[in-house]
């Protein structure tokens, strides 16, 4: 049996078979830093429009390479005469590639799924309407884990990074949830391998597995039911496939130097900003807010938040954390978020699922400027000054603060991390605004 690390969360704890790499790191795309030591990148955020077509329909359900995505749609239609045509439109996302059909069954043990790298992905249509409600597991959290189950049999044969993916299929009312048991326990549940409730429809886990037998329930959470797509993946392990192997300290999903995880997937440590005073942001503006984009991923854990305002507790132990500072250009109220996207449309985890290596466990907080030193907060998160707010709602979503600041005077924003090993660490866009 493979061993057993543990994350601990008042708000849910997981037991995680084996290694899990669920996206530990930061991403090493071009939104993140691509020197360790340099500053954030800025943007301002703006919206673009233009009239294309319509989108084409999309291309069906055989001819997407991703199972999860289907065909490229077909080209959108022109727009009107000389002086006024335009792009046609995207087309449509085609459908799910599925087509093996494998409910599992409503009671263990559940049909035998081999994993032997032979096929690197296997994906099954199933669903969990007209079978009951026989298994749950205490680490999903209430109501998590309350609807009907299809139960599997994961046979693993070889050694290699498995990924298991869940999503409800087109229409269907499931709020998936996974939860897994050892070998020889389907029934009994003495050993949880894992469980995972956290979006409304998909579900995905990660990690290095070796020879082994567990038993894989898909259930529903709210007591729903319905049709899913079940997507089993095996590779040979590598740094970079998002999946902690052995030998691996990090694993961020490419082999890239200089971004926080190295091409070895072994920690780089960073010291620019890692500290009071931070990065500057400059003068906030009334109604111009700012993103900086960076990650937490090569800094040390010098902070923790403490309870109060949206932080229902402190923090187990500190994480890796990351400091701005800023200047308020007027007398207003500073609003600070880490977990949305660039725009500030989509929240990361949501959109991006578990996987991701943007979606992961955050905090944030924020302090004035020491009494002695107005150019430093070192002073002030020792204890000599108020934490003027804090947010640790979420497990992996947006994470929002905002408190009352005075013009000219400097303030310092923290994002740091929940606990200290699974999902703690990672990239962020923080997005500052002030308004009146």
């Amino acid at each position: 049996m493979p061993n057993i690390s543990c994350f601990s969360d008042a708000r849910v704890t997981l037991l995680l078979l084996g290694t899990v790499a669920l996206s530990t790191t930061q991403a090493c795309d071009s939104t993140v830093d691509t020197e360790p030591a340099a500053a954030s990148t800025t943007t301002s955020p703006t919206t673009s429009s233009s009239m294309g077509g319509t989108g084409g329909t999309g291309a069906g359900t055989s001819a997407g390479g991703n199972p999860s995505v289907g065909g490229s749609g077909a080209g959108g239609s022109t727009g009107g005469g000389p002086t006024t045509s335009s792009t046609g439109g995207t087309g449509g996302t085609g459908g799910s590639q599925c087509t093996t059909m494998n409910s599992g069954d409503d009671v263990c043990p559940g049909p035998v799924i081999t994993i032997d790298g032979s096929i690197a992905t296997q994906c099954f249509v199933g669903t969990t309407e007209g079978k009951s409600d026989d298994y749950s597991s205490m680490y999903c959290g209430p109501n998590q884990s309350n609807g009907a189950e299809s139960v599997y049999q994961i046979v693993v044969a070889g050694t290699g990074s498995l990924v298991v993916q869940v999503r409800a299929a087109a229409g269907s009312t499931l709020d998936p949830t996974m939860h897994a048991r050892a070998n020889g326990e389907c029934d009994t549940g003495t050993t949880y391998y894992g469980c995972w409730p956290f979006f409304a429809t998909h579900e995905e886990f990660a990690l290095h597995s070796g020879p082994d037998t567990f038993y894989l329930f898909i259930d529903g959470a709210n007591g729903s039911s319905g049709a899913y797509e079940l997507e089993i993946a095996f590779t040979p392990p590598a740094c970079g496939d998002k999946t902690l192997n052995p030998g691996e300290i990090c694993d961020d999903g490419n082999t890239n130097n200089n971004d926080g995880c190295s091409a070895t997937c072994q920690l780089e440590i960073v010291t620019a900003f890692d500290k009071c005073p931070g990065e500057s942001a400059g003068a906030l503006l009334l109604n111009q807010p700012l993103v900086f984009t960076s990650s937490t991923t090569p800094y040390a854990d010098n902070y923790r938040a403490i309870a109060g305002d949206k932080c229902a507790q402190q923090p187990p132990v500190g994480a890796k954390d990351r400091v701005y500072q800023f200047t308020a250009g007027a007398n207003g109220t500073v609003t600070a978020a880490v977990g949305y996207d660039i725009p500030k449309q989509t929240d990361v985890c949501s959109e991006l699922g578990l996987l991701d290596p943007g979606c992961w466990s955050r905090v944030l907080y924020a302090y004035g400027a020491s009494p002695a030193n107005p150019n430093s907060c070192e002073d002030t998160m020792a204890g000599l000054g108020p934490q003027l707010a804090c947010s640790n709602e979420t497990i992996f979503g947006v994470e929002e603060i905002s408190f009352p600041v005075l013009a000219g005077k400097k303030y310092f924003v923290v994002i740091d991390g929940y606990s200290s090993g699974y999902k703690a660490y990672g990239p962020f866009n923080l997005h500052l605004s002030l308004t009146p």
